[in-house]
């Protein structure tokens, strides 16, 4: 479900078009396009410990009780796909990120991005490292893709 605002100049209806229009590239194997991207940033990955979920079934769950579980911790949280929104494929201490930290990050980081060849998978993963960096958050908890140990 894609939750386009109706106004055409909404900031939030501009970006998730520009997301949006990424998609079409499908899943292309490989992590050079999000290594790519992560160096033109100073690698935001770095900046917090990893629980990297994946399997066939249930990553979604886990990944929600590991993160909910180390609350002692900041922590962040990176699912696919969503379900009404955008937001919720990024959580800090439980919470969806708001609306406007993702438009300022990706603001951010987009000009830097732009000669990378991303889908809107890698280049949402590589919004979500770069907002649990400014976030601050200790640890990420990241669910799989469905390319597995080649996706973002």
């Amino acid at each position: 479900m894609r939750e386009i605002p109706r106004a055409a100049d909404d900031p939030w209806r501009l970006l998730l078009e520009e997301l949006y229009e990424l998609t079409p590239r499908g899943i292309q194997p490989g992590l050079e396009r999000v290594e790519d991207a992560l160096a033109r940033l100073d690698h935001p990955e770095r900046a917090f410990d990893v629980v990297h979920v994946a399997g066939t079934n249930g990553k979604g769950s886990v990944a929600a009780m590991i993160a909910h579980g180390v609350l002692a911790r900041h922590v962040g949280l990176y699912t696919s796909p969503h379900l009404h929104s955008l937001t919720e494929r990024f959580r800090v201490d439980g919470a969806p990120v708001a609306r406007e930290v993702v438009l300022d990050t990706w603001a951010s980081i987009r000009d830097r991005l732009a000669e990378v060849p991303l889908s809107f998978f890698e280049a949402v993963t590589v919004l979500g490292f770069e907002i649990f960096r400014r976030q601050g958050v200790e640890l990420a908890v990241l669910e799989t893709g469905l390319g597995g140990r080649l996706d973002a």
